[in-house]
């Protein structure tokens, strides 16, 4: 697969806590964060409160917590498609709602996550 896309990549996540979604997310990658930051093989992770986040919206754009993806100089894009996937695929299996903005959300499971959690069933 070539990479004709911009690699940078946002997470929206319905969780009240950054430590919530950063205790998943080293569940899911086996990663350590230090300072709400992970650095993988394939990319590297940041966990922040979204300043645009507002509490009971359905747009997922208000979501609380943000999660920033950049891939690795040395990574595939083909890992970092997959990684970003297994990391939307476990949010969703452990009941938290979370939809992908990137330009290659169509490559990942339920095109980022927009098909899995439509406005009326966000919570």
């Amino acid at each position: 697969m070539e990479n004709t896309y911009d690699d940078y990549c946002k997470i929206f996540v319905s969780s009240q806590t950054t430590s919530t979604v950063v205790e998943l997310l080293e569940e899911a990658t086996g990663g350590t964060f230090e300072r709400k930051t992970a650095n993988l093989s394939t990319l590297t992770m940041d966990v922040l409160q979204n300043p645009d986040r507002k509490l009971e919206s359905g747009d997922f754009v208000t979501w609380p917590v943000l999660i920033e993806l950049e891939k690795e100089t040395q990574a595939t894009w083909e890992d970092y498609v997959a990684k970003i996937s297994e990391i939307l695929t476990y949010l969703w299996e452990h009941r938290t709602p979370a939809v992908a903005s990137c330009d290659f959300e169509a490559l990942l499971p339920w095109n980022g996550g927009i098909e899995k959690w439509p406005a009326e069933n966000r919570f």
